[in-house]
C-alpha cells in the first residue's frame, strides 16, 4: 500500500468510514427496562427490551435486501403459551429450548424461546427469512452476558451480531 493511502486511512476518523455490508445486526436501542410482552394480551410482565437493525450482506439470500429492524424482549418470568402460539423448531437452539411462533396482524411474526431461566421474544418483519439463525446467534452471544452478570439489572445485549457465524 502506498504511503499516501495509509496516511489517508489514518487521518480519516473511524466514525466517518462506511460500515461494510457484511450481514451484521447492530443494537439500535436497549436494553431498556419495561413492562408488557407482545403476544400475551394485555399484560404487565416485567421485561427488558431492545431493537436491532440488520445490515444485509449483498451476497446473502437469507437476509432482506435492505436494512430491517428486529425488536426483542427478555424476561425472567415464567411464561404460559396459550393457543395463539404454535410450537416451532430450530435445530440450532437445541432440544432443551421450547420455541413458539405467532403471526401478527401486520404480517410480522413473533418468535418466543424459553430457556431454563429466561425467555426471549423477537418480532421479525415479514421479509426476514432466517429467523432461527438470527435467534440462535443472538442467544449464543447473549448467554455469555447473562452468565457473567453480577446482578439481575446488569443484563446487556450484544452490540453487534455477525449473522454469518452460525
Amino acid at each position: 500500500m502506498e504511503a499516501r493511502a495509509v496516511k489517508a486511512l489514518l487521518d480519516e476518523p473511524a466514525f466517518l468510514k462506511p460500515v461494510p455490508n457484511t450481514g451484521q445486526a447492530l443494537l439500535l436501542s436497549g436494553p431498556k427496562p419495561g413492562n408488557g410482552l407482545p403476544g400475551f394480551g394485555l399484560n404487565a410482565i416485567p421485561c427488558i427490551a431492545g431493537e436491532y437493525i440488520v445490515v444485509p450482506d449483498s451476497s446473502s439470500e437469507q437476509l432482506p435486501a435492505q436494512t430491517t429492524e428486529i425488536e426483542l424482549w427478555f424476561t425472567m418470568e415464567l411464561l404460559y403459551y396459550a393457543d395463539n402460539w404454535e410450537a416451532a423448531s430450530c435445530d440450532a437452539l437445541g432440544a432443551a429450548v421450547q420455541l413458539y411462533a405467532q403471526e401478527e396482524a401486520g404480517s410480522s411474526s413473533l418468535w418466543a424461546a424459553s430457556f431454563s431461566d429466561y425467555s426471549i421474544i423477537m418480532r421479525f418483519p415479514p421479509d426476514f427469512k432466517n429467523k432461527c439463525q438470527f435467534l440462535a446467534i443472538f442467544e449464543d452471544r447473549f448467554s455469555f452476558f447473562y452468565r457473567y452478570r453480577e446482578k439481575p439489572e446488569d443484563i446487556s445485549f450484544p452490540a453487534v451480531l455477525e449473522l454469518g457465524s452460525k
